[in-house]
């Protein structure tokens, strides 16, 4: 392969942030999008269960959103042909994987022991590989169970309030507009009744509650030694990704409202093609961190 063609092949992380980059330069943030059509259980994989974080969970709910797929469930192509199915002809959904790297190590140089061990722990990391799955709805010849509906989110706010409950943060309630004082560690919002309805309502202090893992006391974001002055635009495209993966999963129907964000966001993707990939992983980081829980171990990390 010549260095030109070599020069040519597109990252993943190109490909997703160009994927999101389009929507957004139309002024959209495709994030909005996955739960307006009401409750949806996790986007996972049909066979094995596993269910999609970070910039998994974005990529399928957006797949879903455009294609207007009503299953959450996705194959590979092994799984496909192993099962005896086929393909309706649509374009597959790639999704990726972290797998970790390291520099091989030089045979014949034990003099250099050292500096060779030192070499391969610099070089040790993540790199992010692509791969193609199709939704349940693309695919035929093959019996899948019924899915099982949904509660509505209504029948959810049980358990939503409980899990606002648990996770410990100090919510105020009677501001004038919704935020997190990190000086203070306090949300403060307006009562619910301010709100044009409840789903709104609960949109809102999600995404504040993203901020508030955010703390020096908690996860410790800090965006500043790699998007400077941009650094305050993407914790809040972090906020704003993990309220949707909370939106999703309690089937929350309430848009968020930080649109005014989009143009700053287009310059962080444009500048630099990892930045979506970590803010999905750090906003699912978060989503886990309310709920109590470690991080996936798959998530993708671009640092």
């Amino acid at each position: 392969m010549s260095k030109a063609n070599r020069t040519d092949r597109k990252s993943p992380y190109h490909h997703i942030t160009e994927k999101i980059l389009t929507e957004l330069r139309q002024g959209v943030a495709p994030w909005i999008k996955p739960w307006t059509a009401g409750p949806v259980k996790p986007h996972r994989n049909a066979i094995t269960g596993h269910q999609y974080t970070g910039i998994n969970a974005l990529l399928t709910m957006m797949a879903a959103a455009a294609n207007g797929y009503t299953d959450t469930r996705w194959l590979t192509k092994r799984q496909i042909i192993e099962l005896g199915g086929g393909f309706k002809g649509q374009s597959p959904l790639w999704l990726t994987f972290c797998k970790p790297y390291q520099a091989k190590e030089q045979e014949g140089e034990t003099d250099q022991g050292q500096r060779a061990s030192e070499k391969r722990q610099r070089s040790s990391g993540m790199y992010l590989k692509a791969f193609m799955v199709w939704n349940a709805q693309q695919v035929t010849g093959i019996d899948l169970p019924e899915d099982e509906p949904v509660e509505a989110f209504t029948e959810r706010l049980e358990g939503l309030e409980a899990f606002i409950a648990g996770t410990g943060a100090t919510i105020r309630h009677g501001a004038d507009r919704a935020a997190y004082n990190p000086t203070a560690d306090v949300i403060v919002i307006p009562h619910p009744s301010a709100f044009d309805d409840a789903s709104q309502y609960y949109a809102t202090l999600l995404h504040e509650l993203v901020h508030w893992s955010g703390s020096p006391k908690r996860l410790a974001r800090d965006f500043s030694g790699r998007f400077g002055s941009q650094a305050y635009a993407f914790e809040e495209l972090v906020a704003e990704l993990g309220a949707a993966f909370l939106c999703a999963e309690y089937g929350v129907p309430g848009r968020l409202q930080h649109s005014e964000y989009i143009g700053a966001w287009v310059k962080v993707l444009e500048s630099d093609e990892k930045a979506v990939v970590t803010a999905a992983s750090r906003a699912q980081a978060a989503v886990s961190f309310l709920r109590g829980q470690d991080a996936p171990e798959d998530l993708a990390e671009a640092a």
